[in-house]
């Protein structure tokens, strides 16, 4: 990417973080934020959000907290293209943590227990916490009540839903099944 580019995004960067500072009384953002292409915030007037010195987000990325609903992001997290980070309740990303591409994180869930519940679209929900120098690989899930330590990689296409210790690896185990499909015979 050309310095033009470079300095184009750096701008476009702070201009965003200024609109949202004005539009969301409760958004915070550190040193050098940088929102290359096109990124999407969705923020309520409730809404609490913090963003970290350094925070890098790549093109396609979505942030989103509904009302009331809390996100924090620390210092020096990367994010990749094509993210989406929404949250109802709260979650919460370590520093100097790096998100791979089109990586999910979602706090809730939708209620189907009861007509009721599908029809107005209630949502289960449980905070999100992701320890320091996390990594995770292309096209993770990380669901409600999630609680990732410190140092841990979780490895591409891992849906993840639990606690998980610091220095962890954390990934599905997968088995490819081939079976061989027998055409029948017509006479």
């Amino acid at each position: 990417m050309g310095m033009i580019s470079k300095c184009f995004y750096a701008a476009k960067s702070l201009l965003k973080v200024t609109v949202y500072k004005l539009r969301c009384p409760h958004f915070k953002c550190g040193k050098l934020p940088y929102f290359n292409g096109k990124t999407f915030f969705t923020f309520r007037r409730s809404s609490r959000v913090t963003l970290g010195d350094y925070v890098r987000m790549s093109d396609g990325g979505r942030l989103a907290a509904t009302e009331n609903a809390e996100l924090v992001i620390k210092d020096g997290v990367r994010i990749n293209v094509g993210n989406i980070i929404y949250s109802h309740e709260k979650i919460v990303i370590g520093e100097q943590t790096q998100i791979g591409p089109y990586c999910q994180f979602y706090d809730h869930d939708h209620r189907f227990d009861t007509v009721d519940a599908f029809d107005n679209q209630e949502y289960l929900t449980a905070p999100i916490e992701i320890g320091a120098h996390c990594w995770f690989g292309s096209n993770c899930v990380i669901l409600r009540g999630t609680k990732i330590g410190d140092n841990c990689v979780i490895a591409a296409g891992t849906i993840v839903k639990g606690s998980y210790p610091d220095n962890s690896m954390i990934y599905n185990k997968r088995e490819t099944v081939v079976k061989s499909i027998v055409r029948s015979k017509k006479n």
